[in-house]
């Protein structure tokens, strides 16, 4: 083949993904403009921002060559992303290939590969039943697969070489479960396995189906089985002479160093099958391909160098490549050539033959020049940009207002020399960077949000930022937060100790990073204890001096209570949009700080509770005991199976239910069962139950109401529920949203259920954690119920929550308690509740985001230098910087 051209598939339609009809278009047009540069490229860059739909954008384009391909797309990526990646696809061949007369399953077809052996078997399958799609963990191709028939073949082939060895045979059917051992083999009896040794593989699956072990596949890939070689079978054989005929007091050590050494073999093997399968596939889309920027890393050895002798897993296999990235201009510009550079691995004949390898490789040379020399005049800029200062700025300025400066600037007569020489070098350093942006455009393509919402809305910001005290009073530009009372004395010993770190080169004050954030994260590191999800962290406070100041600080610490004023004001923030029915994302470094945190918001709930409680029960405003307690017996009435109550609110519920879709009854039992759960919590009834009015109040809390009264009592509460309460949504409409997202994210009943019992684990505690110390399954389950009308309603969350989920169907509201250095840190945190078809383009309201930081303290400098950095990363690309307190202190004082 001497080039390739594909079209958009003829019935794909994104906008009815349940997106608006506008990023529908713009993702055709994306995939329609990728498929027509694929017939001159090898490869493309897709880097929209995050939350723009890539994964669609990607998905419509894998359709597309599948649809005219006779092997599969292979789509890879990270572990973590795999289930996400899983209910997309589902979602994108239900919804946006319009197929009515194909079943769903055969609209494109699809498997999973979490290991070598899964990954192998896809392109074993007859047409018929070869899938279009096959998608691949990245961890699946670098590690030993332990497949126990993958293991069983080897042996079985390398008993073949035995001679005389009838003993050795026999010990080997004997002793076959000890010697694959886990519970991979012992699904199967013991004379199962036994006669699978005896036969060829070929003749396994039809073996297993009748002994009652059903498989979708033949378990042995013919690759496997076609790169197993002489000298594998011989090191296999002189293994099994090895393994004891009898049970003897060694036995046990003896299996378990056969077992170690057949591993050993595998390992080995596993490479050459990958080496020699000769995989063959139109199209490999790789997500978050940024990973890719370090030659040297397992993941990049899966792509082969044309100019190396040695071949890899990935070489020559694909005829064109599609990268996934929504950082890539925070790679150094050397790392983003190396991303592209992958693309030399793909199978070149494919190409047409005026774009063959050596024409794309001086394409991607003449590219790496222009960006050394767009990258030099841009760290010129930084430099002499470096060099101006307040004086520059007032001088340029009309009216002395500093975010003014530049246009006064344009004018000759008010510039100063160091204005002069830095105006010159921004022409210059804009040239070059036009001619980069030129250069890389044919390779990247890269949209960008819009800043507002949708047309709908008119012109709402996307997004509105407070800043510092922003988030006591939200006002957009208000400087730092105070820092008061008996709070301002360790304060003030911090800083003294950061100044002696100044003075020396790399040394950074991880104890006054902790400081701003809680007082228990300053104790945290200041023993030298690493941050929890930043392994990278160690205290540098070893001069005696800067150490004397930190046993001071340690000092004032004990035996006494005194409030962090940022813990206090996010705490504030948070309990201040619950009141108001909106959830919240907060966002902290430090374990310490996550559990400060929680501690204060569940202090500031009870107390809310309470005070809601004695005013919608018309009690004075110091009974709020009695009130919680009143309120605390009618979410036991709802609680309460047997209760007239639940039926009837439970009825409301179900008709609920049923305006969006007709689902199953037990379905519909247990959405509205979740349901209740959320209603039946006193802070759920006092912020929406109409405890005001008399008649309610008396059926909410009579111990039994009559069949009239709790159906009154319930009419009024489903009345409340649909009244629309300030900027928040009315419940009934987020229970339509969840509907909408159950139907629409988990079709089939077998799915939904699995979703809908999963739910079920759900606590009723409205505020939860979520870090790297929390299990896998209870993370999963907070976040899940934070993305619904259900609980948690406040999520305290560490960095490990920022990337690759989504948490955007039900909040608008984010507060970075703790900064970062990065700034793309930052956009990937907010980027959870701003993706397409977010909870704030429901509402019509703009996502809040919180940067608070004390003032004066190691927490403005972080915002000043981050904020800064985030306007440089536009200019320098993969900025390097480092974080030591010299280098920080000349960010923040540099000119914006």
């Amino acid at each position: 083949m001497t080039g390739t051209t594909w079209s958009i598939h003829p019935q794909l339609s994104l906008s009815a993904g349940g997106i608006e009809e506008n990023d529908g278009l713009r993702q055709t047009r994306t995939a329609e403009e990728i498929l027509r540069r694929f017939e001159t490229m090898p490869g493309q860059v897709l880097a929209d921002e995050v939350g723009m739909g890539k994964t669609f954008v990607a998905l419509a384009v894998a359709a597309s060559v599948a649809r005219e391909a006779a092997q599969p797309v292979v789509v890879t990526v990270p572990p973590r992303l795999f289930d996400k990646w899983q209910r997309d696809i589902g979602r994108f061949r239900r919804r946006c290939l319009e197929m009515p007369d194909t079943a769903e399953e055969d609209r494109l077809r699809f498997r999973c590969a979490m290991t070598g052996s899964e990954f192998l078997r896809c392109f074993d399958d007859p047409p018929d039943r070869a899938p279009h799609l096959v998608l691949l963990s990245n961890t699946a191709l670098h590690r030993m697969d332990r497949d126990p028939l993958i293991r069983l073949e080897l042996i079985r082939k390398a008993m073949g070489l035995i001679r005389n060895g009838d003993s050795i045979r026999r010990a080997v059917r004997r002793w076959v479960h000890e010697l694959l051992s886990g519970a991979g083999i012992r699904k199967f009896k013991q004379d199962v396995v036994v006669e699978l040794l005896d036969r060829p593989p070929a003749q396994w699956r039809a073996l297993l189906e009748r002994r009652g072990y059903p498989l979708d596949d033949d378990p042995v890939p013919k690759a496997f089985s076609d790169a197993i070689q002489l000298e594998n079978l011989q090191r296999t054989a002189e293994v099994l002479k090895r393994i004891p005929l009898r049970k003897s007091a060694y036995f046990a050590e003896r299996i378990a160093e056969a077992r170690s050494e057949l591993g050993a073999v595998l390992s080995d093997l596993w490479s050459q099958v990958f080496r020699h399968a000769n995989i063959r596939s139109p199209l490999l889309v790789f997500d978050e391909a940024h990973h890719l920027k370090n030659p040297n890393t397992r993941l990049a050895s899966l792509f082969q160098d044309p100019a190396s002798e040695n071949t890899s897993v990935f070489s020559d296999a694909f005829g064109r490549m599609l990268f996934l990235t929504a950082t890539p201009f925070q790679l150094g510009h050397r790392e983003l050539l190396e991303v592209l550079r992958r693309f030399r691995s793909i199978h070149w004949s494919h190409m047409p033959t005026d774009r063959r390898l050596g024409v794309v490789d001086r394409e991607i040379e003449a590219l790496a020049s222009t960006l050394d020399l767009a990258q030099s005049e841009a760290v010129r800029l930084d430099k002499q940009w470096a060099n101006l200062t307040s004086t520059d700025v007032e001088t340029g300025s009309e009216d002395g207002v500093a975010d003014d400066w530049w246009n006064g600037a344009a004018q000759p007569r008010r510039r100063t020399p160091a204005m002069e020489a830095t105006i010159s070098q921004y022409a210059r350093t804009r040239k070059e960077m036009g001619e980069a942006e030129r250069c890389l455009r044919p390779w990247v393509i890269r949209h960008m949000r819009s800043r507002v919402l949708g047309s709908s809305t008119g012109d709402i910001p996307r997004r509105v930022v407070y800043p510092g005290r922003g988030i006591e009073g939200e006002r957009a530009e208000s400087g730092g937060m105070d820092i008061g009372g008996d709070s301002r004395f360790p304060f003030l010993l911090c800083v003294r100790a950061q100044t002696l770190l100044t003075r020396r080169p790399s040394r950074r004050a991880y104890f006054a990073e902790g400081l701003a954030s809680s007082f228990g994260a300053f104790l945290e590191t200041s023993e030298g204890a690493r941050p929890v999800d930043d392994p990278d962290c160690e205290l540098e406070d070893g001069a005696e001096d800067v150490a004397w100041y930190v046993a001071r600080l340690r000092t004032f610490f004990e035996g006494r209570s005194v409030p962090h004023p940022k813990v206090e004001a996010t705490a504030d923030r948070a309990v201040r949009h619950w009141a108001e029915g909106q959830k919240v994302l907060v966002f902290c470094h430090y374990r310490m700080t996550i559990r400060d945190m929680v501690e204060a918001i569940d202090s500031r709930l009870g107390k809310e509770i309470g005070i809601q409680a004695a005013r919608a029960l018309s009690l004075n405003k110091t009974a709020t005991k009695e009130a919680r307690g009143r309120v605390d017996r009618i979410c036991r009435r709802i609680e309460d199976r047997d209760s007239p109550l639940r039926k009837n609110i439970g009825d409301v519920l179900q008709s609920w239910v049923a305006e969006y879709a007709k689902l199953p009854s037990p379905q519909v039992d247990m959405i509205v069962d979740l349901l209740l759960r959320t209603l039946a919590t006193p802070g759920f009834v006092v912020r929406n139950f109409p405890l005001d009015r008399p008649e309610v109040r008396a059926s909410l809390e009579a111990d039994r109401p009559t069949i009239t009264e709790a159906r009154k009592a319930a009419e009024a509460v489903a009345e409340s529920l649909r009244l629309r309460k300030g900027n928040r949504l009315a419940y009934h409409g987020r229970v339509r949203s969840f509907v909408r997202h159950i139907v629409e994210e988990h079709e089939g009943n077998e799915p939904r259920e699995a979703f809908l019992s999963s739910l079920g684990g759900m606590q009723r505690d409205p505020v939860r954690i979520a870090h790297g110390g929390v299990d896998q399954a209870t993370r999963q389950l907070v976040l899940l119920g934070f993305n619904s009308p259900l609980l948690p309603e406040i999520l305290v969350a560490s960095e490990v929550m920022a990337e690759g989920l989504d948490l955007h169907l039900d909040c608008r509201h984010v507060i970075h308690h703790d900064l970062s250095w990065n700034p793309s840190t930052l956009e990937q945190r907010t980027g959870r509740v701003d993706r397409i078809r977010c909870w704030a383009e429901q509402e019509g309201r703009s996502i809040r985001v919180y940067m608070p930081y004390l003032a004066g303290t190691a927490d403005e400098k972080m915002y000043r230098v981050v904020t800064d950095r985030a306007r440089w990363f536009q200019v320098v690309m993969g900025e390097k910087y480092t974080v030591d307190e010299s280098s920080t202190e000349k960010l923040m004082s540099r000119v914006p």
